[in-house]
């Protein structure tokens, strides 16, 4: 359905809720990482009204080792990340995402991944490439990365209303 999908609906726009749905943006955010291809799992941490310790999702990663392989390094290697989900109208900036390091550390966790609803400022995105390049797994989606990902995925629409809808009338089959 996805590959007719892309093939029938090359281009879909979209048009996001004015105050997306925190508890439907984490199932869309969830939904969407269940289909990469080297995500293993993904699990909500707790319910939305609970405290989650500064973790949305836990998710294990199938990621390319990129240090000297040898007979004891495999080529890929499963890690725990811890995922976060911030759904706002305004850019995203360090002030929303606190203590990272000490996140990861309190989660025994390799990785981190950030998702937001709109962009994220440039000090947040200096702040992360800076822990990429310390050696800290982390991989971030905004706006624009998650509709790449919902215009190959788009069936999964109708399941998130509170969070965007395509602009063109796409008709779904129920099962």
């Amino acid at each position: 359905h996805n590959d007719e999908s892309e093939l029938l609906f090359p281009v879909a726009l979209f048009e996001w809720e004015e105050n997306v749905s925190y508890t439907q943006f984490e199932g869309l955010i969830k939904a969407l990482l269940e289909r990469e291809p080297n995500v293993k799992s993904v699990r909500l941490a707790s319910p939305t009204n609970e405290g989650d310790e500064g973790r949305d999702l836990v998710i294990e990663w199938m990621i390319s080792n990129e240090r000297v392989l040898s007979e004891n390094t495999p080529p890929i290697s499963l890690i725990k990340v811890v995922g976060q989900c911030k759904s706002s109208g305004k850019s995203v900036g360090k002030n929303k995402v606190l203590d990272i390091r000490d996140t990861l550390e309190t989660h025994n966790s390799q990785g981190y991944f950030l998702a937001v609803s709109s962009q994220l400022t440039a000090p947040m995105t200096q702040k992360l490439e800076e822990l990429k390049s310390k050696g800290i797994w982390t991989e971030w989606w905004n706006r624009d990365d998650i509709e790449i990902r919902l215009s190959k995925n788009i069936d999964i629409l109708p399941s998130f209303p509170k969070v965007v809808k395509a602009k063109h009338k796409i008709k779904f089959v129920e099962k």
